[in-house]
């Protein structure tokens, strides 16, 4: 009779040490940049399409012949080693939302990880919604209001790769943690964490 309670019992395994928690997020690390390293790899042998590809905006505002330009050596180099990384994280969402989830699953109770699973495929086409909002939607806005300021205030627009690349990547990686916001909404209401009526207020 002890024997069938334990095991409805939803509090049964749903407690962690400190060390397990640990233990626990270094393996879900290890893994989650595994699978970034081996689709950066992919993302190295993908760079010119990339490249190709981040350019849509900037091509879109300066014209069809407008050319980034690199001022530093290296820089290319740099800018092709980021894309490469960028994309390699792109690619690997699905493997690292599943992996950052399941880290959080792992101090909930039982009839609370399911939520959790839910929230891993979502999260992972959000996060590329948000991505792809920023670069077809945001940044043409943002390209034009910058080249317009740059014109009221006398300054040439001489952009390079390097700055070119950091400000798309970056805000593109923003505007895809930001879209993250309604799982994470989901996820403290079904467990509790916070009442919608607090949210409310």
């Amino acid at each position: 009779m002890g024997d069938a309670s334990k095991k409805h019992d939803p509090l049964v395994g749903s407690t962690m040490s400190l060390g397990d928690h640990l233990d626990e997020l270094r393996m879900r690390l290890l893994y989650a940049l595994a699978g970034v390293a081996v689709c950066a790899i992919i993302g190295f042998f993908l760079g010119r399409r990339v490249i190709a590809f981040l350019e849509g905006p900037y091509i879109d505002v300066m014209g069809e012949k407008a050319r980034l330009m690199a001022l530093g050596p290296a820089d290319g180099f740099i800018s092709y080693v980021k894309i490469a990384l960028i994309t390699g994280l792109f690619l690997s969402s699905p493997w690292v939302f599943y992996h950052l989830w399941m880290f959080v699953a792992a101090g909930l109770y039982r009839n609370e990880k399911r939520y959790v699973r839910l929230a891993v495929p979502f999260s992972a086409a959000l996060f590329v919604t948000g991505a792809l909002f920023f670069l077809y939607v945001v940044a043409p806005i943002s390209l034009r209001f910058f080249l317009k300021f740059g014109d009221i205030i006398g300054v040439a627009p001489n952009w390079t790769l390097q700055k070119y690349v950091s400000f798309i990547t970056m805000l593109m990686l923003v505007f895809g943690l930001g879209f993250q916001t309604p799982i994470a909404i989901f996820i403290l209401t079904k467990t509790g964490l916070v009442s919608i009526r607090s949210m409310r207020r």
